[in-house]
């Protein structure tokens, strides 16, 4: 059965010598980036629900979302949390 949302912890950072701020899934093997922390959020949530559009199409099951304070995070990471919605 589909769900109506999904709410997926990602990890978001920045080195000091990148120009842009990555995210990475780590339940779904995936990443993005963008120019800023804006940019980066938007990205990360297109790319979420593209991956969830794509595995319900092909019927692949879709991974629980980890608990936050299990994600190993470095020193210029945090987590945060990206919701698609299906409807």
């Amino acid at each position: 059965m589909k769900k109506d949302m999904y709410i997926f912890p990602a990890i978001i950072g920045k080195e000091k010598n990148e120009k842009e701020y990555s995210v990475y899934f780590p339940d779904l093997d995936v990443a993005t980036s963008g120019v800023d922390k804006a940019d980066a959020f938007e990205s990360a949530r297109e790319l979420l629900g593209l991956v969830i559009y794509g595995k319900e199409q092909d019927k692949e099951k879709i991974p629980k979302p980890s608990k936050i304070e299990s994600l190993k995070i470095g020193k210029n990471e945090y987590v945060i949390q990206v919701m698609y919605s299906c409807q």
